[in-house]
């Protein structure tokens, strides 16, 4: 026979445990996920937010030969501001070339045309070398006559803000060379761009 009086103390017993410790505990737990739920959903939406200003920087970059040229051109302006241009040069090529690895190629020339061997990693053949200053030169100074003149078709298969670029499979060569403007002393450059 059943011990009704121990079934309805072991009843009431585990009524008061589910009330009293359960309950809290269950409401607890609840709680605590929904408030991990909202700092997991912040933390996703903070992400989201850095992602979304990474992607905007890399998509005002996407240009890449026009971001190489910026790159370059700032490299150039620090050194045409410097007291040793040689000295300074080199120290940033050497630093782009970490940053690039094996994606850059330099040839700087001097205002004369010819290159400069210790900033540069060989040198193109100098029958380029002289097409491309002249090239350079003649559209630096505007001259449609030079322009005409140069056969720089084979160099220049378009021209952006400046950079020169030619299609050269699978690197980067960048040329620049000081010349004379009408404002002055500045830098012009060329890159082979790999085909895209």
């Amino acid at each position: 026979m059943p011990n009704w009086d121990y079934l309805s103390k072991l009843v009431k017993w585990i009524l008061s445990c589910l009330v009293f410790f359960a309950l809290p505990f269950l409401l607890i737990a609840f709680g605590f996920g929904q408030r991990w739920k909202v700092q997991e959903k912040e933390s996703i939406d903070r992400l989201f937010h850095r992602l979304d200003g990474i992607l905007i920087v890399i998509r005002r970059r996407e240009a890449t030969d026009a971001y190489i040229s910026a790159l370059l051109t700032k490299l150039f302006d620090i050194a045409e501001k410097s007291n040793r241009p040689i000295k300074v040069l080199s120290a940033g090529i050497k630093v782009l070339k970490e940053r690039f690895l094996g994606a850059l190629r330099f040839t700087i020339v001097n205002d004369e045309g010819t290159a400069v061997p210790s900033l540069s990693d060989g040198t193109l053949p100098s029958h380029a070398l002289s097409k491309l200053f002249q090239a350079t030169q003649a559209i630096i100074d505007e001259d449609p006559v030079k322009i005409k003149n140069v056969n720089c078709l084979m160099f220049l298969s378009r021209k952006k803000a400046g950079v020169f670029i030619s299609i050269v499979p699978m690197t980067w060569e960048c040329s620049y060379m000081p010349t004379k403007s009408r404002n002055g002393r500045s830098w012009r450059s060329w890159i082979n761009a790999p085909n895209s």
